[in-house]
This record gives C-alpha cells, structure tokens and sequence, in this order.
C-alpha cells in the first residue's frame, strides 16, 4: 500500500472533458468524464478504482471505461460516460462515488442541466401532469380531498417521499423537511385521482 495516502486528497475529484471550472452536466450532451487526482494515483494500479453511480434512474448510465455491473463500474483513474438516461424534467442530480482500498471513499453530486431550454422544469412538468386532457382529473363527486383514502407526497425535484394512507400519513411527517415545499396527490379507495396541491411544510 502507498505509504503516503494521507495525501490523496479525498475532496480533489472533478469533472472534466467540459470548458475549464464547469461543473455541470448538459443534459444534450449524453455524456460526462470524471476523473480523479491526487498525489498516488501514479502508484495504484488501474483496478484499485471502484466508481459508482448514485441518483435517480443510475441503472440507465453506461460507461466506457472499466467494468460495468449495473451502478458500480471497476476500473480507472476515469470514469468515461457515454450515455445517459432521459428524464421528464429539468434540473436533474448525479452523485459519483469512488472508493480506493486504503483511502476515504470520496463523492461529489453534479447537476444535470437542459442547457438549451427545450424541456420542462419541475413545475412545469407537473403542471403539465396533472391539467393535461389525457391524465385523470378531478372527481367532481368526491370534491374535497377530506374523502381521500391514500395519498403520495412528492418534494419539488419530483421525488417520491411518502406513500400511504392518509390515516397513516402523519406517522411519516418526520420525513419531510422544514421550511420545503412538497406536492401531495390524492386518491380515493378505489384509487382514483382526486387532486394535487402544494403545500409548504413548516414543522
């Protein structure tokens, strides 16, 4: 093992291939390069890397470098990706992991942006979602959301926080932030849609 691995600097991981000091993805791009550095990677061999993919739909990233079992690819001082899954909107998030037998498992989250403004934003896509002619609209027989049996709660980015009953709801308000807004959808016993609203948590 390098006796000097303190030095690896576990923060010193970036993304490259892009114009110098961006740290984005462009969504139109369909692909990335990320790539360690620190003061031993000339003395490590070229499977001592581990990288992994963390984030929604990580499954659909392929790489080109090193060996590719579902989210984890072995193998490079780089990781190479040469396509990208699509998603329904705009900002989207993708964590990059490294780990070195012998070093601190180093991460950095980039963002996933439509750097040519042809696709929707969160809010516009659920929006979109829930006024468009072809998704279910509102029971007018069952107009307030009191007669809701069973409700799902989304945070902004459009992730699936909670899914219960709504009896059950309150039981799981620990796992909603402070201070955020969250998207509840609402469903009667017979889970059909009966509404959305915003609703921003405050305790």
């Amino acid at each position: 093992m390098p006796v000097d691995h303190e030095d690896f600097d576990g923060c010193d991981i970036e993304l490259s291939g892009l114009s110098n000091g961006i740290h984005y993805i462009c969504e139109e791009d369909n692909q990335f390069k990320v790539c360690a550095k620190g003061n031993d990677l000339n003395l490590l061999p070229y499977n001592a890397f581990h990288w992994s993919i963390i984030g929604k739909n990580a499954i659909d990233y392929t790489a080109s470098t090193g060996t590719q079992l579902g989210t984890s690819i072995d193998g490079g001082v780089c990781l190479q990706i040469v396509d990208m899954p699509e998603f329904p909107y705009y900002p989207q998030t993708v964590t990059i992991k490294l780990h070195i037998v012998g070093y601190p498992v180093i991460s950095k989250r980039f963002p996933i942006y439509d750097c040519d403004f042809d696709d929707p934003d969160c809010e516009e896509y659920h929006n979109n979602n829930f006024t468009n002619n072809d998704m279910p609209q509102l029971n007018r027989n069952q107009p307030s959301y009191d007669d809701s049996s069973f409700v799902k709660i989304y945070d902004i980015m459009g992730n699936l926080i909670i899914e219960n009953t709504k009896s059950n709801i309150l039981n799981n308000r620990d796992l909603l932030e402070p201070g955020s807004l969250y998207i509840y959808t609402y469903f009667d016993a017979n889970n059909i849609f009966l509404g959305v609203e915003k609703i921003f948590h405050v305790d």
